[in-house]
């Protein structure tokens, strides 16, 4: 017993000092990233006014709600790859790739053309163009993704570091050109022309050779672990942007252009959190395959949240100080923007914190779990922020509402996190 102990100890250190390494890497290239991606943004915000810009806000939910397009069969492969590398199963991680690739492709290919149908309808025709546009961004971003699970699922975040690098210097090139001679039919294609670049580029690095396999059997047993994690991203998708429908709803587009800055903000914030999450996730999990201790990964956890803490809030207070003055001389038509940034900014501060502890439990298969706070915390925001409209407080009032809402949903996941250890301790919950 002492020598398993000792072993996993040294297995555990290593992975350590090799997951400092490609965290330093990785965090390098996400700030740049993120820095890229910030300032194209902040470009186009100019370039295209509140007006378009709000526009943009409400097209691009479009992605975010992707995910059900493919039933849960990314977030299944995210899951299980690790978790299989951990058991030494590889052949089974090979075929849970060619499973993936090729039903995705299916559900990709049957979704862009009930949206082009749906487009049909459309009698404007700047506003048919951008859903055009946003068709080829949407099959772009669904292959996006697939690569950078891959990627992530095996743990390959030294390609991951490169391909972000690469990311950041193309976006600027051809997005902000495109945006100015086209608007925003060019900030879409512009986007969608990079991510299929980048695409090429992991293809390449990975030497990709893809397998169709549609076994049906293998489809049904991921989409039955995918499918509630779906669900859990669907609704978190949701629970982050029903600000902008209900603004969307209640107020004009140019508001949502202001209260889209803020989240151009908030976004930014978020990003380098995010990304620690992306790197302990699949590392939590390949663990619990390996071992099957929920104390192992209770510590991988409040690494994660310490070391995003450590980021997120010196960064959220010189965000507050000095931002602001930045809308002032550079924006200062985007004014009203500055008061829902300040709100913004702090609650995104408590929604890293419930990032954090939503990983540990989906890499504990208690998705479930998460999915009713999730739903729970959904509801609240909608009550919270529509209640704050009617009183009055506009745009504020919505990023208020969203601020109180993202606090107690990293409550509701804390209590949610102590219940199972206390139900468990330190032996596999699965």
């Amino acid at each position: 017993m002492f020598n398993l102990t000792l072993l996993i100890g040294t297995k555990l250190k290593n992975r350590e000092r090799k997951f400092l390494k490609e965290t330093f890497w990785y965090s390098l290239t996400t700030i740049s990233f993120q820095f890229s991606r910030f300032f194209c943004f902040f470009v186009a915000a100019k370039i295209l006014g509140p007006k378009q810009y709000g526009w943009w806000s409400l097209l691009s939910l479009f992605l975010l709600y992707r995910g059900i397009t493919h039933f849960g069969v990314i977030p299944a492969m995210n899951r299980e790859i690790p978790f299989f590398i951990g058991k030494k199963d590889f052949d089974r991680v090979n075929k849970i790739r060619s499973v993936t690739f090729s039903y995705l492709l299916v559900f990709s290919f049957l979704s862009v053309v009930v949206f082009l149908f749906s487009v049909l309808l459309i009698k404007d025709r700047l506003l048919k163009c951008a859903l055009i546009s946003m068709v080829i961004l949407f099959f772009a971003t669904q292959l996006y993704h697939y690569f950078q699970v891959y990627l992530k699922s095996s743990i390959q975040f030294k390609i991951m570091s490169l391909q972000q690098m690469l990311f950041s210097v193309s976006l600027p090139l051809i997005v902000i050109p495109l945006t100015i001679k086209y608007k925003l039919l060019g900030f879409i294609l512009g986007q969608a022309l990079v991510i299929f670049v980048i695409c090429l580029y992991i293809k390449k690095k990975i030497c990709f050779r893809p397998v169709i396999d549609f076994d049906k059997k293998e489809l049904i047993r991921l989409i039955k672990i995918g499918f509630p994690i779906m669900l859990v991203a669907l609704f978190y998708g949701l629970f982050t942007s029903a600000d902008r429908w209900i603004i969307s709803a209640y107020m004009d587009s140019e508001s949502l252009g202001f209260y889209s800055l803020g989240l151009l903000v908030g976004n930014s914030l978020f990003l380098l959190p995010r990304s620690l999450a992306e790197q302990i996730y699949p590392r939590m999990v390949k663990s619990f395959g390996e071992y099957g201790n929920l104390r192992i990964l209770v510590i991988l956890k409040f690494k994660q949240l310490f070391l995003s803490l450590v980021i997120v809030i010196p960064l959220a207070i010189l965000i507050c100080i000095f931002f602001p003055i930045v809308v002032e001389i550079f924006l200062p038509s985007y004014l009203p923007s500055i008061e829902v940034i300040k709100i913004i900014v702090v609650g995104f501060v408590f929604l890293t914190i419930a990032n954090s502890f939503g990983v540990f439990l989906l890499s504990i298969n208690k998705q479930i779990i998460y999915l009713f706070v999730t739903l729970f915390s959904v509801v609240l925001n909608i009550i919270l922020s529509i209640m704050f409209v009617k009183f009055g407080y506009g745009i504020v009032g919505v990023a208020l509402g969203s601020a109180i809402s993202y606090l107690i949903f990293s409550f509701c996941s804390f209590i949610a996190i102590i219940f199972i250890l206390k139900k468990y301790g330190g032996e596999n919950a699965a």
